[in-house]
């Protein structure tokens, strides 16, 4: 397109750069060529970038953030890191530079720094990112880290994100593990959640029975009802004939979780 091809008339050339942006107000046009050079500049020219990017005004930045990032992770998480520190939090760009800079020889040394670097501000999301992207290349290895960690809230978006990807290639495999793992509920929950909506189109009983399966009982309800009510708009019969074999009922507050799987 147009902004595509107006921003690789000048990749690596800041002072061009320069000219173009730096006394310019913001217009969301042009912001599209700043991102666009940005991907084709950035991780060639790590230093340059984040230098150039943080002399322009605060609105430019902002709107540079996630291309700066992920351009950057690309050359090594620490430049990623780099750019996100003294900037405003931005999710966005966290679990961009993750998905980016994810690679399965060097996942444990990422996982490492999710946990353990303050300059991460959103930790959670980055370290479902971070697992889940591992776990589509290599879930066994992914999922041997999740359980290194100790059991507890630092272990949930492990599990989450584990699911979360492993589901999304082979969701009976996901759900074999999940059913074994011997998690504490905490972490289970959260890999019910991810695992639910990858297979209820595959196998909506099987997920109905999973959400069932779910400790709090808001939550229950809610993963209930979106397995239920898409399957009994398509398959009535079907659906009401699993609901009185599992012997479950959406939208009776189901007050007891039904026994795990």
């Amino acid at each position: 397109n147009l902004t595509n091809h107006i921003a690789a008339r000048f990749p690596g050339d800041f002072t061009k750069a320069e000219l173009m942006f730096e006394n310019r107000p913001f217009s969301s046009t042009y912001a599209s060529i700043l991102n666009a050079w940005l991907t084709g500049t950035a991780s060639s020219y790590p230093g340059q970038s984040l230098k150039f990017i943080r002399s322009l005004p605060p609105d430019w930045q902002q709107s540079a953030q996630v291309s700066l990032v992920s351009s950057l992770a690309s050359s090594g998480i620490e430049h990623a890191l780099a750019a996100m520190d003294g900037m405003p939090p931005n999710e966005t760009a966290e679990t961009e530079a993750v998905r980016v800079a994810l690679k399965p020889e060097s996942a444990d040394l990422l996982i490492d720094s999710l946990i353990a670097d303050p300059r991460w501000k959103n930790k959670s999301e980055s370290l479902k990112t971070a697992l889940s992207e591992w776990a589509k290349l290599d879930p066994d290895e992914a999922a041997a880290r999740a359980m290194k960690t100790a059991p507890g809230k630092a272990q949930v978006p492990l599990i989450s994100g584990l699911i979360n990807g492993w589901a999304s290639n082979d969701p009976m495999a996901a759900s074999d593990w999940l059913n074994k793992a011997g998690l504490e509920p905490e972490a289970r929950d959260a890999g019910v959640m991810a695992l639910v909506p990858k297979i209820s189109h595959l196998n909506p009983k099987e997920a109905l029975v999973w959400a069932s399966s779910l400790t709090d009982g808001f939550l229950r309800e809610l993963f209930m009802k979106s397995v239920y009510i898409p399957w009994e708009q398509k398959a009535p019969e079907s659906a009401k004939a699993a609901m009185k074999e599992l012997n479950i009922q959406v939208g009776a507050q189901n007050p007891e979780p039904a026994p795990s799987k």
